[in-house]
């Protein structure tokens, strides 16, 4: 029985030994300036969970702390807050116990002379006794302090106690540095392989945080210091204060905001949170290298992290991230992501993401660029490319390509190509815009590809069946030839390249033919009255007013010497080359097609479609 009690006590000091070494040696940051110890108590507890208990009666509170530590264990940093008080500490399970400390000299506000404890004993003295029934009156009383007794048994078996503990402490210290030297030289193995592997992946390495804790300091908010000024701004230290959108885009690093408050850990791995290695507070811990079974949160990442369902980060990811559904970080991502469904992104992204339907992020995009089944969307600029199955979409501006299968649309400039099976959309359009049916920009400085195209200004081209170009090139002309006797054109889009919608009609006999014709021309400037213009145009020639179905097609070739005769009026002469291709069946005349022109140059029918060309001619007037 006996034997059992030395072990059960044993082990009781072990484990109180264990507690206060786990807590007095945790590491800690603090900066502080003619601010109150209360403050000080009340900033350690907020920031490390530190639970503090004392007496208001018997702890000096509103005395004034000037202190400035870095990386130090809290025993240090106690040793220093109390260093001129009269106040111990002790660890009781998961609290630190303040208690007045008699032993110590305490100099009061004013800076007088020590105050001793208020223990004292009346010394008395008298003259000699008269008679026995005669006490003489009190002469002198002296108060002297009373001397701290030499041997107290008390005290004394408290120190040996306290030096048993501590040798027993000493014990359990070194072996557990020995246990933290083989961890950290685990973890230098599994960062140099993790360089290794990031290096081999093309991936930047995570240089631009500092391990060291010294960057400045931020409230979980994004926007603090670490200088306590008031004891108001501890109280409202977690008050949740509105950001704005600009504050956010203007960080020159979201990964420093946090970066004092995080501990760095070389491994960790999870089930699902907060059943992880870092348990409940995992959102406090940095790691390297990071394995999610199913879900698992963290502070932030410097290397990689797999996930079965999910990998989310408070603050930032320096590395690559793998994940069966989804990817969600709550600061800035440089490196990679890889994600099954989704990732989501709250700050810039310098990198790439890979997404089977879906990548998000409310910063900009830049090196790497966004690629998705479904959809890309940044909400600022993208400075790389954008690829996706169905829409890209970006508030900002492209510095890059944007490639997807149904639409682009931009809100910003695109300076470089989109692609999309439908539409392109943007505001000013450095590049190109190649879209199936539509291309839409402010001003285009390239070239639009589209069915139709629609800009302010173009200074390029506008290539398609409908060129709309609000401050372009508009001209209607009216001519005459040998062909159709009577025409008329629109043309629109730019000088350069411009579409033609046209109209002719010609009278055989009893017959009417009206052609109805679709061209791209261009115009060549020689002189403020000297231009130009070089038009090709199909048309397809009916018969009477009905549409004929047969191919009945008439493609000319025209060039036209213009001559200014006015502001807005030009006549033009010059030479056409005609290429007519027929299959209508002329039952009268027993032969394919109709006769155009009393003159031609080649004349042949191949089966049942006839085919003449010759050159020509015609005049008209422009407007």
């Amino acid at each position: 029985m006996r034997q059992l009690i030395i072990i059960a006590l044993l082990f009781f000091c072990l484990n109180i030994a264990g507690a206060q070494t786990t807590i007095l040696e945790k590491k800690v940051n603090l900066e502080l300036k003619d601010q109150t110890l209360e403050q000080a108590l009340k900033l350690l507890k907020q920031r490390y969970g530190f639970h503090f208990s004392y007496s208001n009666s018997q702890i000096q509170l509103d005395r004034k702390i000037n202190i400035s530590v870095k990386n130090q264990p809290l025993r240090s940093v106690l040793d220093q807050l109390l260093k001129d008080a009269s106040i111990k500490y002790k660890v009781v399970g998961d609290h630190i116990v303040l208690s007045s400390d008699p032993t110590k000299q305490t100099e009061d506000l004013s800076g007088k002379r020590p105050v001793y404890p208020p223990v004292s004993r009346i010394q008395i003295s008298t003259p000699p006794v008269a008679s026995v029934t005669t006490v003489a009156p009190v002469r002198e009383i002296k108060m002297e302090p009373i001397p701290v007794p030499q041997t107290d048994y008390k005290a004394e078996r408290r120190r040996r106690n306290q030096e048993a503990l501590k040798e027993v402490s000493d014990k359990v210290s070194d072996a557990a540095r020995k246990v933290a030297d083989k961890t950290t030289q685990a973890a230098k193995n599994i960062d140099k392989n993790l360089q290794k592997l990031t290096k081999d992946a093309n991936i930047p390495p995570p240089s631009n945080i500092p391990l060291d804790g010294s960057v400045r300091v931020e409230n979980a908010e994004g926007a603090g210091n670490d200088t306590l000024n008031t004891k108001d701004s501890v109280a409202s230290a977690n008050k949740k204060e509105e950001i704005t959108q600009d504050s956010v885009m203007t960080k020159t690093d979201s990964t420093e905001t946090d970066s004092e408050e995080l501990e760095h850990r070389p491994f960790q791995i999870s089930f699902v949170y907060p059943l992880s290695t870092n348990g409940a507070q995992g959102y406090k811990y940095v790691n390297k290298v990071s394995f999610n079974i199913l879900s698992g949160y963290a502070g932030g990442l410097e290397g990689v992290e797999f996930g079965g369902i999910a990998n989310l980060e408070k603050s930032y990811v320096k590395g690559v991230q793998f994940a069966g559904i989804t990817n969600i970080v709550g600061g800035a991502v440089t490196g990679a992501q890889f994600a099954g469904i989704t990732n989501i992104v709250k700050e810039p992204v310098e990198g790439v993401q890979f997404a089977g339907i879906a990548n998000v992020t409310k910063g900009s995009v830049t090196k790497g660029g966004q690629f998705a089944g479904f959809i890309n969307v940044s909400k600022g600029s993208v400075s790389s490319m954008q690829a996706a199955g169905f829409i890209n979409v970006a508030q900002g501006d492209i510095h890059g390509a944007q490639a997807a299968g149904f639409a682009n649309v931009i809100k910003g400039d695109a300076r470089g190509p989109q692609i999309a099976g439908f539409t392109n959309v943007a505001r000013n359009l450095h590049g190109a815009q190649i879209g199936g049916f539509l291309n839409v920009a402010r001003k285009v400085h390239g070239v639009q590809i589209g069915f139709i195209n629609i800009a302010d200004s173009v200074d390029g081209v506008q290539i398609g069946f409908l060129n709309i170009a609000k401050h372009g090139y508009y001209r209607v002309e009216v001519w005459g030839s040998e062909t159709m006797y009577a025409n008329a054109a629109f043309k629109m889009g730019t000088r350069q390249l411009h579409s033609i919608f046209a109209v002719g009609y010609r009278s055989e006999g009893s017959k009417n033919y009206i052609a109805y014709g679709y061209g791209m021309g261009t115009e060549i400037t020689a002189s403020n009255r000297l231009a130009l213009n070089l038009d090709l145009i199909a048309w397809q020639i009916n018969e009477g007013s009905t549409w004929t179905d047969e191919l009945n097609m008439l493609n000319q070739f025209r060039a036209n010497m213009s001559f200014r005769v006015g502001r807005r009026t030009q006549i033009f002469a010059g030479p056409t080359f005609n290429v007519y291709v027929s299959r209508l069946y002329d039952a009268e005349k027993e032969r394919y097609g109709i006769p155009l022109t009393p003159w031609k140059v080649y004349d042949e029918t191949h089966g049942n479609t006839n085919v003449v060309m010759w050159p020509g001619f015609n005049v008209g007037i422009r407007f």
